[in-house]
């Protein structure tokens, strides 16, 4: 059984020149399925081979492409979708970015509306869905992702109506109130789109009935039920809180080169309690607000001068458009004031670096830090507070995170804040820097349970399960018939049944 995987980008990104290095991706949604195909690769799923769709990043010249395509299916069983700069403008910088982006951010006054991006938008949604229309087989389970490709189940469905597809948004889903700033035409294109897949996966609860909410106001379709029935398909909707890859990380924390650039920080830095922040440049990451209430901590605790250093991370992103200019700006002169005003010629107390950061240099800052602080105004998740626990034993590090952060739901153990209230982050900075080490172990101990017992591979493998039980039932047909994809799930159902066991044909 193949699996086929459909993201916006390739978890690489591609020049036009065949052979040359290709830079690899350390987003969330690239690690974490990077981990899920090791697992194909080692035969310890119920695919036995993948094949992944998404833009490589740069755009190609056409006499290039098919050398490049076929190097990318041969060394990394990628397939380039090859986008012209004028479709990433419209698609990608207008619509995804300008329109989507902050109003499924609940940003509704950023919205940047062009008439025609709407047209790019369905217009690259085809050109994903040309490149796969040829390679799908019969048995191949179709896995898209995110809020760029929307339209894609849809157009699927309707030239393969047996096709497996599954779909999950990795941000979150707007409540109607402000799905209804699109023009109706866009609300029912897209979550008409959404429906041509059996299972449609959101982070947590709250996006699942936001979604639910549109379907039923928009299209006027039942979504009372578990499942939504669709031209006599049944589509189940569902949470399934996206994880991390928790043996690797721990792995990697305990690595070699992680503890050389840890005991580097830390002589660098030997006398002071670190707060790490790391985000990468978006204004639903609420770093300004970070920045002012740090500078409210310092002015409120002068005991620390010298003592605490913030180390502020920000990787850059979409520099291209003015307001993430104007944005970095901001930033910059808020660490210039907080190192103006309060710094020594011994102590800067803000450490700020603008540029991305390997995941072996992450973990060293993890392990390294002494409190995280991480305040989105919204997100999805935030794999960050996850990875942050992981690379940590239990006694050391406390999270801070906002309470608008799909992760809380899971860590909630976590100093949980408001992020628009800059009180009650440096309330949470002075309880963290000063909570005893059985309290952190105790608040960490029940995190790190969680992050193991549900990490990236088990995210995947629900999912998966989900679809295959959703297609099996897709008509409503009492037959059942039990394929691979849940055999597992249903021996470990009997083999552990409390109650009189019911025996299944396998």
């Amino acid at each position: 059984m193949r699996l086929i995987i459909v993201s916006n980008r390739l978890p690489v990104t591609i020049d036009d020149v065949p052979g040359s290095g290709h830079k690899r991706s350390i987003g969330g949604l690239a690690t974490g399925i990077d981990s899920y195909i090791k697992r194909i690769k080692l035969a310890q799923t119920d695919f036995d081979e993948y094949l992944w769709f998404g833009w490589p990043g740069a755009s190609i010249k056409k006499e290039k492409r098919e050398a490049i395509t076929e190097e990318c299916i041969a060394r990394y069983s990628y397939h380039p979708v090859y986008l012209s700069k004028k479709l990433i403008e419209g698609f990608y910088q207008d619509y995804c970015n300008k329109v989507l982006w902050p109003l499924f951010h609940c940003f509704p006054d950023r919205i940047t509306y062009d008439t025609n991006s709407w047209k790019y938008y369905q217009e690259a949604n085809e050109i994903f869905y040309l490149e796969l229309k040829d390679k799908i087989k019969d048995g191949d389970v179709i896995w898209i992702h995110d809020y760029q490709l929307m339209l894609l189940p849809q157009m699927i469905r309707k030239d393969f109506p047996n096709a497996v597809v599954t779909f999950f948004m990795h941000i979150p889903f707007p409540p109607i109130n402000l799905f209804n700033h699109l023009p109706k035409m866009e609300q029912e294109g897209l979550l008409n789109g959404l429906l041509g897949a059996d299972v449609i996966g959101f982070h947590t609860q709250d996006y699942t009935q936001d979604f639910k909410r549109c379907v039923s106001k928009v299209l006027q379709i039942d979504c009372s039920q578990q499942t939504i029935r669709k031209a006599q398909r049944k589509i189940k909707v569902d949470v399934f809180p996206m994880g991390i890859d928790y043996q690797e990380i721990k792995k990697t924390a305990k690595s070699e080169a992680c503890t050389l650039i840890k005991a580097q920080v830390r002589k660098d830095l030997p006398a002071c309690k670190i707060i790490l922040s790391v985000d990468r440049l978006d204004y639903t990451k609420g770093i300004l607000n970070r920045l002012i209430a740090f500078n409210k901590f310092l002015e409120l605790h002068p005991e620390l001068t010298g003592k605490v250093v913030l180390m502020l991370i920000v990787a850059p992103s979409r520099g291209q458009i003015e307001s993430y200019k104007q944005m970095k700006r901001n930033i910059d002169e808020w660490v210039g004031r907080i190192n103006g005003t309060y710094g020594t010629h011994t102590w800067c107390p803000v450490i700020y670096q603008y540029r991305q950061y390997s995941f072996l240099e992450l973990c060293a800052l993890y392990g390294i830090s002494d409190v995280a602080l991480i305040t989105p105004f919204c997100d999805g998740m935030n794999l960050i507070a996850k990875e942050y626990i992981a690379s940590n034993e239990t006694d050391r590090g406390v999270l801070i995170l906002s309470e608008m952060a799909g992760a809380i739901h899971e860590l909630s153990e976590a100093l949980a804040v408001n992020p628009f209230c800059p009180d009650e982050l440096v309330s949470a900075l002075t309880t963290a820097l000063a909570m005893p080490a059985e309290e952190i172990n105790r608040r960490n101990k029940k995190m790190h349970l969680r992050l193991r017992s549900y990490d990236v591979l088990k995210w995947a493998d629900t999912i998966f399960t989900t679809t295959s039980k959703t297609v099996e039932n897709r008509y409503g047909n009492k037959k059942k018939v039990l394929n691979a994809m849940i055999r597992k799930a249903k021996i470990d159902q009997y083999r552990w049944a409390d109650s009189e066991p019911v025996l299944a044909v396998l």
